[in-house]
């Protein structure tokens, strides 16, 4: 910001140049010396600096003054009628009939018990 005064944009090359260097003769009207873009930005980064610090600060005194209690509901672990292996009850999609899984499991060669 501080060397702005000596900076123009040269939108030929796309670049910050420095006017002192420039040729005196050359035709410069291509060059950007007003930066007033940067005043801009920097209020509008000290505007939003102080709505995030009141947001912050506000929802530091929401959380002191509330009484929110979590509640979780406990893990059911269930074993799959077909594998025989534990899951949780909602990893398990469906339900499906016995006598389906008593066909897999015969044609895949897995004994049955019988009781």
């Amino acid at each position: 910001v501080n060397s702005a005064s000596t900076l123009a944009y040269d939108s030929a090359i796309g670049q910050y140049v420095d006017i002192k260097s420039m040729d005196n003769n050359s035709n410069n009207s291509h060059l950007i010396t007003n930066f007033k873009y940067m005043r801009n930005m920097i209020k509008a980064k000290r505007d939003l600096k102080q709505v995030l610090d009141d947001m912050i600060i506000s929802r530091d005194q929401d959380d002191q003054s509330s009484n929110i209690t979590v509640t979780y509901k406990p893990i059911k672990i269930i074993p799959c009628g077909l594998c025989e292996y534990e899951f949780n009850e909602e990893e398990l999609l469906g339900m499906i009939s016995y006598k389906s899984i008593l066909k897999w499991r015969k044609d895949h060669g897995v004994t049955n018990d019988e009781k």
